[in-house]
């Protein structure tokens, strides 16, 4: 058995090597150069390659299926261009909905962090998201709008890019969403004549539920990659002017919890 770098090869089988965290760690980089530098053989690289190809294709073929089923039960008639209001933002520039507070639970694995959140619409096109401890020492404060993602302040153990894009992604499709010029294709319930459903090219491909009766945004379902997507959960029961809002991180364990109050 050779180890090449992030993994070990063998005729029988291949073990990824985790870090510390047990997260699983590849890089096909450095798995190339770690073959060519140990002068694995040729069968140590066949099957290296056939096995990199199968997880290649599970993934395409998870894609696929995933995709499919995001529009299961729907039907699609219309394909036009959609305003904004269509969407039924949380956050807006009209009326009473510029900003918002919601006690905020981060859940990452066995971690747990808690505090709350001001989301404020500082423009038509602009989105403030600042995270404060019930203390209110600050933790971030990011502008977020559909092209740009500004951190203007954060704390160092979150200053990591990977952390960063993963925020970037989540509180865009909670709280900054983008129809933009060009035609979506819109699906419709087959049982329920209330329920609308947008796709949108929104941190990757985002399924926007609507329910037209009680003008409400109710669930998104995100689908990207590498992440695995997300899926968003609307609930306006109790009469809040601000829904409870649960989004749950497919691909790893995340989950956010916002339950709105006054201030």
């Amino acid at each position: 058995m050779k180890n090449l770098g992030l993994i070990s090869i063998n005729e029988d089988s291949v073990h990824f090597l985790k870090d510390e965290q047990g997260l699983t760690m590849f890089d096909f980089r450095s798995i190339c150069t770690s073959i060519f530098k140990n002068r694995c053989s040729l069968f140590d690289i066949h099957f290296f390659f056939r096995f990199f190809f199968q997880i290649l294709i599970s993934i395409i073929l998870a894609l696929v299926l995933t995709s499919c089923g995001a529009t299961k039960g729907l039907r699609t008639e219309d394909k036009r261009v959609v305003q904004r209001s269509e969407l039924y933002p949380v956050i807006d520039t009209q009326g009473e909905k510029k900003e918002a507070w919601f006690n905020i639970s981060i859940q990452f694995y066995k971690n747990e962090n808690s505090g709350q959140l001001l989301v404020k619409q500082t423009s038509d096109s602009v989105t403030r998201v600042l995270f404060t401890t019930p203390f209110g020492f600050k933790i971030f404060d990011f502008a977020i709008s559909p092209h740009d993602f500004k951190v203007l302040s954060c704390i160092d153990p979150l200053k990591k890019k990977k952390t960063l894009r993963i925020f970037e992604k989540d509180f865009r499709l909670m709280f900054c969403p983008y129809t933009g010029h060009d035609a979506l294709k819109i699906y419709y319930s087959k049982n329920d004549t209330a329920i609308v459903v947008y796709k949108l090219k929104n941190s990757g491909t985002s399924y926007y539920w609507i329910n037209r009766q009680k003008k409400t945004l109710y669930k998104i379902d995100n689908r990207s990659f590498p992440i695995g997507g997300a899926r968003i959960y609307f609930d306006y029961t109790g009469g809040n002017k601000f829904p409870k809002i649960i989004l749950k991180q497919k691909g790893i364990k995340l989950r956010f919890e916002l339950e709105p109050f006054v201030r």
